[in-house]
């Protein structure tokens, strides 16, 4: 039995035998020597370097990256880590409905008042106990016993040195005074809320950097508070190392909760006996 087959017409047969031309081509052109390095070229272009590679892959140190409450950025200038997360908090300017922002224009830097009316307190404090003595300890009492005497005429008689050691124990003790309120104040954080409000830093006072202001005021005033403490404590060896004096440490009486009165035989007051 005879078997059909068909046969392709002239059209295909030229299309198939154009098709095999154009191949051949292509694996010429590929073969030659400068199609190769062009293509090598760009292969060579498309993989990046070593050196962007290791750039890439790079992890950045500890070191380098900066902790929003580090030491070193709570010393930047303007930093306030309790506002930092509100925009208008370091700033001294407020937003005016649809229009720009609006410079404020308190009355004094926080930071200036405060240093200025410690040392007014602190001035009126030290001359009112050299001069006017208007509140003196002898005038009130605490539980059953007196809060103590203070001189208000003249001074401790003896030389140079006593007169230095009363000197020094008045300053340092009325300093003490003002500087222990200093020392609150500057930790109370309600107080600086407060202080921080749109009436406070629009009229009264430039709060923009209150946070590192307070910081500033607590660390100099302790400074200042641990100085005046070690004269007010040992300023009585002033009269033993120049001029031969003896001191004598005479106990007082012990009052509840936890205070000490003055003892007997000192009662009398500007008693000059020694230990008095």
């Amino acid at each position: 039995m005879s078997s059909m087959r068909r046969v392709p017409s002239l059209a295909t047969v030229q299309e198939n035998v154009h098709q095999d031309d154009h191949i051949d081509e292509e694996v010429g052109a590929v073969q030659n020597p400068s199609v190769l390095k062009h293509a090598s070229s760009i292969v060579m272009q498309r993989v990046p370097s070593l050196t962007r590679v290791q750039s890439i892959s790079k992890i950045p140190s500890m070191s380098s990256i900066s902790f929003a409450l580090s030491p070193k950025s709570r010393k930047k200038k303007n930093y306030n880590h309790r506002t930092s997360g509100d925009p208008q908090a370091g700033t001294n300017e407020e937003k005016t409905g649809s229009g720009p922002m609006k410079r404020l224009t308190p009355w004094i830097n926080y930071e200036v008042f405060q240093w200025t009316w410690f040392i007014v307190l602190t001035t009126l404090a030290v001359v009112d106990r050299f001069a006017w003595n208007v509140w003196p300890r002898q005038t009130y009492s605490i539980g059953a016993g007196s809060a103590g005497g203070d001189r208000t005429v003249g001074y401790k008689p003896g030389p140079w040195s006593v007169v230095l050691y009363d000197a020094l124990a008045r300053i340092s003790g009325r300093y003490s005074i003002i500087c222990y309120n200093m020392l609150l104040i500057t930790k109370l954080e309600c107080l600086e809320q407060l202080l921080t409000s749109p009436f406070v830093r629009k009229y009264l006072l430039d709060t923009s950097n209150i946070v590192n202001a307070n910081m500033r005021l607590h660390n100099w005033n302790g400074i200042g508070l641990c100085v005046m403490t070690i004269l007010h404590v040992w300023s009585i060896l002033f009269p033993c190392v120049t001029h031969g004096y003896t001191a004598v440490v005479v106990p007082g009486v012990f009052e509840w909760p936890l205070s000490e009165r003055t003892p007997a035989k000192c009662s009398k007051l500007f008693n000059d006996e020694p230990g008095c």
